[in-house]
């Protein structure tokens, strides 16, 4: 016997279109979930970059400071403590060659005195530039070059830098034999001789005209 209540023929028909209405509503709930994910999203964008302004806003004085210490301290450093120099010429070969870079130590002289065989840079007296020359004598130290060869202190000066068979001659200040250096003066003298300008033409220069000390 069949059941009446489960009979589909007995089940009322219903329109389409309550059907059709009841996918509409429910796809009509679903879009403000879709919009407001979205809505939420622009929000929370707005809301960091709000945020990350503030932030910036807020450390700009720190970061401003921390940018000028960082110029200050370039500038202290290559004015003062450490800068590159490029070798023009060739009044220092074949040490140093037209071209090369080296670092320039502009404090190391705080610490000592310049010695025989530094590579100094020095304010050129002769004119209005630096210039890279080698110390050969210094204070008290008495020079003089004969037949071609310097002497320090009536020894001959052991010069492995020079080229083979150079021969070097006394120039203006040395012209009339030996010269025995002052107090903070210095006797600098170009590798290459036959090419430099130096002490034998301009005499032995003053401490203070010593800008710093060439790292090889």
């Amino acid at each position: 016997m069949t059941n009446p209540g489960t009979n589909p023929s007995n089940l009322p028909d219903l329109p389409e279109s309550r059907f059709a209405g009841s996918n509409t509503e429910r796809t009509g709930l679903a879009r403000p979930s879709v919009n407001g994910r979205t809505a939420s999203g622009a929000s929370r964008r707005r809301f960091f970059w709000r945020a990350l302004l503030t932030d910036v806003q807020q450390r700009f004085p720190m970061l401003m400071g921390l940018f000028l210490c960082c110029v200050a301290s370039y500038f202290l450093a290559s004015r003062y403590m450490v800068c590159t120099v490029i070798i023009r010429g060739r009044s220092m070969t074949p040490t140093l060659r037209d071209g090369d870079q080296y670092l320039l130590n502009r404090i190391a002289y705080l610490f000592r005195e310049p010695k025989r065989g530094d590579l100094i840079v020095l304010r050129d007296p002769g004119h209005t530039d630096m210039a890279i020359k080698r110390i050969v004598a210094g204070p008290g130290d008495c020079i003089e070059v004969k037949d071609g060869v310097v002497y320090v202190n009536h020894s001959r000066l052991a010069e492995h830098y020079l080229a083979p068979s150079t021969q070097t001659q006394p120039g203006k200040a040395l012209s009339s034999g030996a010269v025995r250096l002052g107090d903070k003066s210095y006797f600098v003298l170009g590798d290459n001789r036959q090419e430099s300008e130096d002490s034998r033409y301009y005499g032995p220069i003053h401490r203070d005209n010593i800008v710093g000390v060439v790292s090889l």
